[in-house]
This record gives C-alpha cells, sequence and structure tokens, in this order.
C-alpha cells in the first residue's frame, strides 16, 4: 500500500511538471497516469497536421478497402499505437460515468442506442482524441457544462 502511494506521488509530480499532460487532467475522466501515458505515446502533437491523422495514429478510425471505383470502409484498423488506444478506451469509461452532460457522454449514449456499448466507447475515444488534439495545438483546457 504504501509502494502504491510513493508510485502515485511521483506520477502526480513528473505529471505537474509536463504543461501538456496538465492541459489533459482538465477532461474528466483523465488523470495524472492517463495524462502520462497519453502525452508519451502522442510525444510531439505537431507531428500530427490534424485531427484524423492522429485518430488514425491511435487506430480510432475504419479501415478503407478500395478497388477501382469500390470503396469499402470496413472494422477500425489494427496496425496502430494499442498503448494509446487502450488508455482512451478507459478514459472514455471514466468520463460517462462522472460527467453526464458533456459532448462526449452524448456521443457516447447516442452512438450506443443505435450500434453498442464496444462501437460507442470507438466513437467516444475518437471525440475525445480529436478534442485532445485541439486542446494540445492550441493550448487550452477542456471546457465542460458538467459538475
Amino acid at each position: 500500500m504504501e509502494e502504491k502511494q510513493r508510485t502515485d506521488n511521483k506520477i502526480s509530480q513528473l505529471c505537474k511538471m509536463h504543461e501538456n499532460a496538465i492541459l489533459l487532467t482538465s477532461i474528466k475522466g483523465i488523470r495524472y497516469y492517463s495524462a502520462m501515458v497519453i502525452v508519451s505515446e502522442i510525444r510531439n502533437i505537431k507531428r500530427f497536421s490534424n485531427p484524423k491523422k492522429l485518430c488514425s495514429y491511435a487506430g480510432l478510425v475504419p479501415r478503407t478497402v478500395q478497388s477501382g471505383s469500390h470503396i469499402y470502409h470496413g472494422r477500425i484498423i489494427k496496425e496502430c499505437n494499442q498503448n494509446l488506444k487502450w488508455i482512451l478506451n478507459q478514459c472514455v469509461h471514466l468520463h460517462i460515468r462522472f460527467c453526464k452532460e458533456s459532448q462526449i457522454t452524448k456521443l457516447y449514449c447516442k452512438v450506443m442506442r443505435k450500434k453498442g456499448s464496444n462501437k460507442a466507447t470507438i466513437a467516444a475515444s475518437r471525440k475525445i482524441l480529436t478534442i485532445i488534439w485541439h486542446m494540445l495545438t492550441k493550448g487550452e483546457e477542456f471546457k465542460c457544462n458538467c459538475q
């Protein structure tokens, strides 16, 4: 128990020294550990010219198969950053539990009614990652209307 507390304190100290990680903790559901994982997996946000490229890097976009004039959009891609996809999925579940009125939770509920919880989690993860891209490129905190 004492070792866990020391590790938590160390992670929070590291997070407080990193400006981008502090920005990410303004999203409910993202705490110090999650913020540090996201920042370390993304590294430099300037590598991604738009949020779609970041979502593709995280594996949150559908696979596209094209042959001649036929285009098929299938399941999400497997060749991706698994750590980033995993931590975003975990953050989504925490976010929808603690923030009932956010745009992310509303998207999750809408997709879940139509397509199920797995696809809703992916859609909400993509939404969070898009928000993260905008936050990190503009240096702004997340503003939510939930308590």
